[in-house]
C-alpha cells in the first residue's frame, strides 16, 4: 500500500466487524487524504519514522493528546525559555526548602493556575512532580557520600526518611538503601 487511496487489505484473522471499520475508515480517509491538514499529518508521521503509516491508519486515530501513540506535537503554549530557566534555577537553589506553586508563579510573574498549566506544557510534568524528580536526582548524587538517609532526606527537602524512600522507590524503582548498596 503506497498511497492513501489504496483499499485496506484484510488478513484471514480480520473479523467482519473490523472489516466494516476498515471500510469506514477508508472512505473517511479517501475524503480527507487531499486536504492540507492530512498532508501535514502524513509529513509528521513520516518524519517520526513510519513511512506509509498514514496510508494504513484511520484518520480518527490521529490525535493532539500528548500521550497518544500517534500524537501531533503541540507547537504553542508553555513558558518562554528565559522564564523556564529562571524557574528551574529557583528550584535548584531552594531544593532543601518548601517550594510552592505560588512561589514559582511569582518567579515567573504569572498567576498560580496559569503557571501550573504553562509549566506542564513546557516540561511535560506538573511543577510538584518536577520538584520531586529534582529532589530524587539530588538524592542519587548524595547517596555516594557517607551521609545517613535521614540527613539526605532533610537536605534535599523531604519531610523525613520515609517520605524520601517512598518517592525514591516510585521514581527510581529501588529503595535508597539498595541503590546505595548497588553503587559500591
Amino acid at each position: 500500500m503506497t498511497t492513501a487511496n489504496a483499499r485496506p487489505s484484510y488478513s484471514s484473522r480480520t473479523s467482519a466487524f473490523e472489516r466494516s471499520e476498515l471500510d469506514t475508515s477508508f472512505s473517511e480517509q479517501s475524503k480527507i487524504a487531499t486536504t492540507p491538514w492530512f498532508r501535514r499529518v502524513d509529513m509528521l508521521v513520516r518524519r517520526i519514522g513510519f513511512p506509509n503509516m498514514s496510508a494504513r491508519l484511520p484518520v480518527a486515530n490521529i490525535s493532539t493528546r500528548p500521550n497518544h501513540p500517534i500524537a501531533i506535537p503541540r507547537i504553542r503554549g508553555g513558558l518562554s525559555p528565559k522564564t523556564l530557566r529562571r524557574v528551574q534555577d529557583h528550584i535548584a537553589a531552594n531544593l532543601g526548602q518548601k517550594i510552592t506553586n505560588e512561589a514559582l508563579a511569582q518567579v515567573a510573574n504569572l498567576s498560580a493556575s496559569h503557571f501550573a498549566r504553562a509549566f506542564k506544557d513546557s516540561q511535560g510534568v506538573a511543577p510538584h512532580r518536577y520538584i520531586l524528580e529534582c529532589r530524587v536526582k539530588r538524592t542519587q548524587e548524595l547517596l555516594a557520600t557517607e551521609l545517613s538517609l535521614s540527613e539526605i532526606a532533610l537536605e534535599v527537602g523531604f519531610a523525613d526518611q520515609s517520605h524520601l524512600t517512598r518517592w525514591f522507590r516510585e521514581l527510581v524503582g529501588a529503595t535508597p538503601g539498595s541503590y546505595r548498596w548497588s553503587m559500591r
